[in-house]
């Protein structure tokens, strides 16, 4: 039975008082003990209904309110993962540059791969699951997801290149003949038996240049992602102070890794200058 038909007999017996009282008694014979029943029966199913509409709107506002929460919980969740993403990509770019410039004891420019060391450490997982990004499809904003996806795809894959060149380097050190090196284990200068290794170290040396540059981009692009994230859930939510960040921070990292985008090329060109190439090999953006 629906909740309408559960009101027929009383709107039949409403039907019968309204008959009765315009003056249909042939049809309907109400005398004033049951007239007065049927009044207070469809005052009583009025009411009833009234207050059933009343709670039921309550409870869909409550239901309501826990989904906005659940939904503004995932989106927290994200933006956690976001963060942690953005701090593994900027320590790869610093650390990175950071050892393109290092210089021998003399003073002369290392190669690439002699001043980068593999990296230790395992990289963060960047898990992002989609249950919690459903929220902005149902708000329209699959693009947005989409930004955050490839947040989490370009970690990936810089973890994969950081541990490729980290593994290549300890493959090529541990087939060089003796060599000078530093206190931390870089390869100082090399000996004419060390040119058989050639083709394999101008392969290092890309792959370390690679490792820079990816770690560079990957950073500004999640730092656009958590900007756009951030606006979309505050806009899904109507909430302007939603996952407050520090703009400052933001646009710090931002220069940072515009800096650290010129030094790297810089550290290219020298690069290619020293080893006489005419042309640049692929890849340098």
């Amino acid at each position: 039975m629906t909740p309408i038909e559960k009101w027929f007999p009383l709107i039949g017996l409403a039907a019968m008082f309204l008959l009765g009282s315009l003056g249909f008694p042939r049809f309907v014979v109400i005398d004033a003990t049951l007239r007065n029943v049927v009044i207070g029966a469809v005052i009583s199913a009025v009411v009833s209904l009234g207050t059933a509409g009343w709670a039921a709107r309550r409870e869909l506002r409550r239901d309501e309110r826990a989904r906005t929460e659940a939904r503004k919980s995932s989106a927290a969740v994200v933006a956690a993962q976001l963060s942690s993403i953005l701090g593994y990509q900027e320590a790869v770019a610093r650390v990175a540059c950071e050892n393109l410039r290092m210089k021998s004891p003399s003073g002369a420019d290392l190669e690439p791969w002699q001043g980068l060391l593999p990296f230790i450490g395992a990289a963060p997982v960047a898990h992002v699951d989609a249950r919690d990004l459903a929220f902005l499809v149902l708000a329209g904003r699959g693009d947005v997801l989409g930004e955050v996806v490839a947040a989490r795809d370009l970690a990936a894959g810089l973890a994969d290149v950081v541990q490729q060149y980290s593994d290549d380097r300890k493959r090529l050190v541990s087939s060089l003949p003796s060599f000078p090196t530093s206190d931390d284990d870089r390869v100082l200068e090399f000996t004419e038996s060390m040119r058989r290794l050639r083709p394999q170290m101008d392969v290092l040396n890309m792959l370390a240049m690679d490792v820079a540059a990816n770690a560079i981009n990957d950073t500004l692009a999640t730092l656009a992602a958590i900007r756009r994230f951030r606006a979309a859930c505050r806009q899904v939510f109507a909430d302007p102070d939603f996952l407050p960040m520090d703009d400052g921070s933001l646009g710090a990292y931002e220069k940072r890794m515009n800096a650290l985008k010129v030094e790297r090329k810089k550290a290219f060109a020298k690069w290619v200058a020293a080893r006489g190439r005419s042309e640049q090999p692929q890849n340098n953006s």
